[in-house]
C-alpha cells in the first residue's frame, strides 16, 4: 500500500472505524483519583502511555484537546493523522528523529494543557519507557500519570509492541497509576534513570492490575 494510501485511510477511513469500535464498549475507569490528584491546581500532567495498550485511552481522552508526540517516520504520520481526528493535537518527533525540536515543542505545549507520550516508542524495546519522558517531566515540572488500557475480549497483533484491540461489545479498562514527580534536582545519568526504572514498575504493575479487572479476577 503507497503513502498516499495510507494517509487517506488514516484521516477519512479509520477514524470512523475508530468510533464505530469504541462506542461499542463498555468502559470503566481505574484509579482515576490518581489523575485527578496529579492534576492539582493547574489540571496539567504529562501522560505516560505503552504503545500497545494505547488505543482505549486515546479514544477515552480524545475530547480533552491532550497534545500527544508522535514519531516522524512514516508509521508516525499515519498515526498522527488519525489521532488528530479523534480530538489530539500532536507534536512530531522521537528519540531517533526529531528529539530536540520534538523535546522543546513540547516543553512549551506542557506550559498551557495537559501532554502525553507512548513512552517505549517508536521502536521498542516493549514496555521500557525512553529517558525523554522523564526529561520532559524534569523541565516541566508535570508529575507523570501511567496510563494504559485493557480489554476482556480483544485481539494482539504480531506487532513489535503486541498492540491489544478490543473486541467489539467487549469490557474495556482505562486505567490510571500513581503520579510521579522528578524533580529539577535530579540531573545526571544515575539520578535520571533512577526515575525511569520507577515509572517502568508503575506501568507494568498497572498493566497487571487492570488484565486483572478486565477478565473479573480483580474488582476494582
Amino acid at each position: 500500500m503507497n503513502e498516499r494510501t495510507q494517509y487517506f485511510l488514516a484521516e477519512h477511513v479509520a477514524p470512523w472505524l475508530v468510533r464505530g469500535l469504541a462506542g461499542t464498549i463498555r468502559i470503566q475507569l481505574v484509579g482515576e483519583e490518581h489523575l485527578e490528584r496529579a492534576r492539582g491546581e493547574n489540571g496539567r500532567v504529562l501522560m505516560a502511555c505503552l504503545h500497545g495498550r494505547m488505543f482505549i485511552p486515546v479514544w477515552v481522552h480524545g475530547s480533552e484537546g491532550v497534545t500527544t508526540l508522535v514519531s516522524q517516520s512514516r508509521d508516525g504520520e499515519v498515526v498522527a493523522r488519525l489521532v488528530h481526528k479523534l480530538g489530539h493535537k500532536t507534536v512530531r518527533g522521537s528519540s531517533h528523529r526529531g528529539a530536540f525540536e520534538g523535546l522543546r515543542e513540547m516543553i512549551k505545549v506542557g506550559k498551557e494543557s495537559t501532554i502525553a507520550m507512548m513512552v517505549d516508542g517508536p521502536r521498542g524495546p516493549r514496555e521500557e519507557p525512553k529517558m525523554g519522558t522523564i526529561a520532559l517531566a524534569r523541565l516541566t515540572g508535570l508529575p507523570i500519570v501511567p496510563l494504559l488500557g485493557s480489554a476482556k475480549s480483544h485481539w494482539e497483533f504480531g506487532s513489535w509492541d503486541r498492540f491489544q484491540l478490543p473486541k467489539p461489545f467487549s469490557r474495556g479498562i482505562v486505567g490510571y497509576g500513581e503520579g510521579l514527580i522528578v524533580p529539577r534536582s535530579a540531573k545526571g545519568e544515575e539520578a535520571m534513570e533512577e526515575y525511569r526504572v520507577e515509572l517502568q514498575h508503575r506501568l507494568l504493575a498497572l498493566k497487571d492490575r487492570i488484565d486483572r479487572v478486565a477478565s473479573g479476577e480483580e474488582i476494582a
